[in-house]
């Protein structure tokens, strides 16, 4: 377990049930708050008036909007996957297939249906919900990741308002626009990854009985892997590389340990369980449509693939719209002059992310030739031994290895099915681990900062503790000048401590004395000390003081 974790989890006790209360009642306010503000900044982004949602909007050069304003309006008259009688002609609309359409985004567009009755509205509305619910999933993503809230709400805005969304609002992809499950997505990345990382670990290990205990498990995967299922098909396909690449890489590792074959049961049965959701929705949407199913799916041949690649250049620059000047003239003239892949779409990444890129290349290159010492205390060894960033890396490496344009994409479409053929559409996962990555060393830094500060304010608390403490035990005394050095008298002093005499002409009305002040020492005497202490004179030399007289016992 990386030490950050330990920090995070072994270091804090467990709350008690009204505190996780109040915190998952936080934790829902500030994810219906991201939403919100996502929201309303894509509104005012894309420059919308109440006017403009009851307008078709004229985006996309492929037809693509036109179908899904037709979707839209089969929403209003039959829901879910049947065919329309009401539009088509001489047969019926039959566009439920999920090339076209997902669960998710159809089971929204029936929802919308039930209270708009244009089915230009429907789908206007359709496509901001995808930035609300996008910011909502971030926030719970980044929250799974145990970094602080500040940081999972600064991330979610990230992940809802990414470059790659509103490039999907303007080539008229709508549906591939709802890009939430690709927050399930990372979640799953978790649960699968590690126990250490699993956001619902410790749920599940202090349920009462082992019956809690399966069904805290079961229910949570479930629910997630279904959530993704019914995303968007390109998301899907991704999670299953993903997911099924980190299962394999740890029976690999398992298998050369020869050992932990138990830790891998519930990782592998989270990736059956989501091919088997999947299996289930194909069957549904292919059953009695074959006359438009099968040729759909055979139009599309695995060289498509490389066409429709992405480049890591691409994946770096900044895109048009970014605002930075030279480095958005540098990718539009890396678009305009490339031969290799000239269709493939942009790829929408966000620079914070671009820069979390880079730095997490250089953190596989570090965690590759250098050796890491867990045990410093400093941020970059903890962020370097941290568990998360290093899943993450491996993560993102295994991703782009089908995102590139020659890449394992193209073994994909050669063998499995060329039905995906935009890989550049990855580069949104591509992005949201990077996010992740981000999320995770900015969090480092920030409790490396926040313990400074503590530390420091405990510090200054205790000195002032100390200072009020002294103030307040010190005796009072009438306003008084002694004599500069004067010797102690050979007779007990009955009102300073010890017969000690005072080093100081000045008066003392205006501060209380310390219980020392009498001594004019240099140092503080220690408290276990009971012999008497000579007082000193600067520039002059004093005979040593009498001994005291013994004491008759009177008082």
């Amino acid at each position: 377990m990386s030490q950050t974790l330990r920090h995070t989890t072994e270091s804090e006790h467990r709350p008690g049930p009204a505190r996780r209360h109040r915190g998952a009642l936080l934790d829902l306010g500030c994810a219906l708050g991201v939403g919100l503000v996502a929201l309303v900044a894509a509104i005012i982004a894309l420059r919308l008036s109440p006017a403009d949602l009851g307008r078709r909007w004229t985006s996309g050069n492929t037809g693509d909007m036109v179908a899904h304003y037709l979707v839209a309006a089969g929403a209003k008259d039959w829901t879910l996957f049947l065919p329309n009688p009401s539009m088509g002609f001489p047969g019926t609309q039959n566009q439920w297939f999920t090339p076209i359409f997902d669960f998710e985004s159809i089971g929204v567009l029936s929802a919308l249906a039930l209270v708009l009755r244009d089915p230009i509205v429907i789908l206007n509305v359709f496509q901001l919900s995808g930035f609300a619910l996008a910011g909502i999933a971030g926030y719970y993503l980044f929250r799974a990741l145990r970094v602080r809230r500040s940081v999972a709400v600064l991330f979610a805005l990230i992940f809802a308002l990414m470059p790659y969304h509103f490039e999907r609002v303007a080539l008229g992809h709508a549906f591939v626009g709802m890009y939430w499950g690709v927050a399930l997505l990372g979640i799953l990345i978790l649960v699968v990854a590690s126990p250490t990382l699993d956001p619902l670990a410790e749920w599940v290990d202090h349920a009462p009985s082992r019956r809690r205990r399966l069904l805290r498990r079961a229910l949570p995967v479930l629910g997630l892997t279904f959530g993704l299922s019914v995303s968007s098909s390109y998301y899907f396909v991704f999670g299953c590389i993903l997911l099924g690449g980190i299962v394999l890489f740890r029976a690999i590792a398992i298998l050369i340990a020869r050992s932990g074959w138990r830790e891998l049961v519930w990782p592998a049965l989270t990736v059956v369980s989501l091919v088997a959701f999947i299996g289930v929705q194909l069957a549904l949407l292919s059953l009695d449509f074959g006359e438009r199913y099968a040729s759909y799916f055979a139009e599309r041949l695995p060289f498509q693939s490389e066409q429709h690649s992405g480049k890591i250049t691409s994946l770096l620059l900044p895109w048009d719209g970014s605002g930075f000047g030279p480095l958005a003239e540098l990718s539009r003239g890396y678009q305009q002059s490339t031969t290799v892949s000239p269709t493939a779409e942009p790829t929408g990444t966000p620079l914070i992310a671009a820069v979390a890129m880079i730095l997490l290349v250089l953190f596989l290159l570090v965690r590759a030739v250098a050796p890491v010492r867990t045990g410093s205390a400093g941020p970059a060894a903890r962020f370097l031994g941290d568990e998360r960033a290093r899943v993450l890396a491996g993560v993102y490496l295994w991703g782009l290895l089908f995102f590139v344009v020659g890449g394992l994409g193209y073994v994909f479409a050669a063998v499995v099915t060329g039905e995906i053929r935009a890989w550049v559409r990855l580069s949104v996962v591509l992005s949201t681990v990077a996010l992740m990555f981000a999320a995770v060393l900015l969090d480092t830094l920030l409790r490396r900062r926040v313990a400074w500060c503590s530390r420091s304010w405990a510090s200054d608390s205790s000195r002032a503790s100390i200072s009020w403490e002294e103030r307040v035990s010190a005796p009072t005394s009438p306003p008084s000048t002694t004599r500069r050095c004067a010797l102690p008298s050979p007779q007990p002093n009955r009102s300073s401590p010890r017969g000690a005499a005072s080093c100081s002409s000045r008066s003392t009305a205006t501060r209380k004395p310390a219980p020392w002040a009498g001594w004019a020492t240099t140092t503080r005497p220690s408290p276990t000390s009971s012999a008497p202490t000579t007082p000193r004179c600067a520039g002059r030399t004093e005979p040593s003081p009498a001994p005291a007289r013994p004491t008759s016992g009177r008082t």
